[in-house]
């Protein structure tokens, strides 16, 4: 299974970079100012999600010594800093770290399926005493004199978006994500609706002054990115690919919510 696997990604980057090759030909074939234009465009969208597939190939489950990242990469001019499940719950608190460690590269966040997950100060100070949250916090003037109890999952986007504004953020869940409700009903938390916090977490980030725009898919799966899925999503019209695409180009990107989400019966 493994090999199949590996095979299959081996030939998807392989597409793309001949759809891209095939690209740059015609475009150096034509003197047709617009048209040129055209293709350039295709061919950097192409080549970007080239970049997000060979990275997500890597598997979801392999890890990346922050300091490996500032050693290997620190001229790099841009940083996608993504992660899944409980991969993507620290994503704003590293995002701010390597905005930090490396200040002339422009630092994106995008975290997958952890938006659900409410801030409760209870659960946040135990929980956080037992991962060792206030030895862990940043020196941010943000989070000067910050206790484990108001560091919780959707506080770090406001703590990290605010020490470092540069920083461009984007989120994605699916509206009733089974697992988010099962690990929140596991720490305590009310039976509330997935949705409901989601939206929620929005409105505190940005009403705290940080940009989210958010793609919030209908169903209850859990985790896009590095799933066969992520290139054929389409919600309200709008492909999640073209989406990411754009963040990641720099393009301005709107919320995407299903208006017809699926909710468990």
């Amino acid at each position: 299974k493994d090999a199949t696997i590996r095979e299959i990604h081996h030939r998807v980057k392989n597409n793309l970079q001949t759809v891209s090759a095939l690209l740059r030909l015609q475009t150096r074939r034509i003197d047709n100012p617009a048209a040129k234009a055209a293709l350039s465009e295709a061919m950097r969208r192409v080549s970007i999600i080239a970049v997000v597939h060979d990275v997500l190939s890597q598997g979801v489950e392999s890890e990346v010594d922050f300091d490996e990242v500032v050693d290997n990469y620190g001229a790099a001019d841009q940083i996608l800093v993504t992660g899944s499940s409980a991969g993507g719950i620290p994503t704003p608190l590293f995002a701010g770290l390597l905005a930090d460690a490396l200040p002339d590269a422009e630092i994106l966040g995008l975290p997958d399926a952890s938006g659900g997950y409410p801030s409760t100060p209870l659960v946040n100070g135990v929980i956080g005493g037992l991962w060792g949250t206030e030895g862990a916090v940043p020196d941010w003037s943000t989070t000067e004199g910050v206790a484990a109890a108001e560091m919780g999952i959707p506080d770090l986007y406001r703590y990290a978006g605010l020490e470092f504004p540069g920083i461009r953020w984007a989120r994605f869940d699916h509206a009733y994500d089974g697992t988010q409700a099962s690990f929140s009903a596991l720490a305590g938390l009310e039976d509330s609706s997935v949705k409901a916090v989601l939206d929620l977490n929005e409105q505190l980030t940005e009403d705290a002054g940080v940009d989210l725009p958010v793609y919030i898919a209908p169903g209850t799966e859990h985790t896009i990115m590095g799933r066969a899925e992520m290139y054929v999503l389409e919600v309200e019209g709008v492909r999640y690919v073209d989406w990411l695409t754009d963040f990641i180009a720099g393009e301005a990107i709107d919320d995407v919510v299903c208006t017809d989400c699926g909710a468990p019966s």
